[in-house]
């Protein structure tokens, strides 16, 4: 790996994700909502419509937490690249509790075979790189994201 040695404070990273289904009336799109943060400074979001229609709440959460975890992925990279020490795994936060302990075990069974083919999130747990927790909607700092 060509990556510098980490050097000065290490940064702590935060991502939250959400989902709002079928946002879009026309197309039936649902809208991804996710903000990024180093040391509780918020460093990137963003909000857009998802590529595929989902028919469920679970199918378009699903889809948020995998692009979260792609994005925490290139993120870390991208600042191991810098020479930013990381403190310890990606803390992410979502609100679907169904979507985080599917996510969160990787052990658990996959009903759905669509999910089982996606499994980033699960690789992304097993190997340390993130931790995925639930939150209070309320708490959610992405909901302003899906909103629009």
């Amino acid at each position: 790996m060509d990556a510098p040695e980490p050097k000065g404070k290490p940064v702590t990273v935060t991502s939250f994700f959400d989902a709002n289904l079928y946002h879009d009336l026309i197309s039936g799109k649902s809208v991804t909502g996710i903000l990024h943060q180093l040391n509780k400074t918020p460093i990137n979001w963003c909000s857009k419509l998802q590529l595929t229609v989902e028919t469920a709440t679970f199918g378009s959460e699903h889809v948020a937490t995998r692009t979260c975890s792609e994005q925490v992925i290139d993120l870390r990279l991208a600042l191991r690249h810098l020479g930013v020490p990381i403190n310890g795994p990606t803390m992410v936060l979502g609100n679907n509790k169904l979507v985080i302990n599917s996510a969160a075990i990787p052990h658990s069974k996959m009903h759905k075979r669509w999910v089982a083919l996606s499994c980033d999130v699960r690789h992304a747990v097993a190997a340390g790189i993130i931790n995925i927790h639930h939150i209070a909607a309320k708490k959610n700092l992405t909901l302003t994201l899906t909103l629009f």
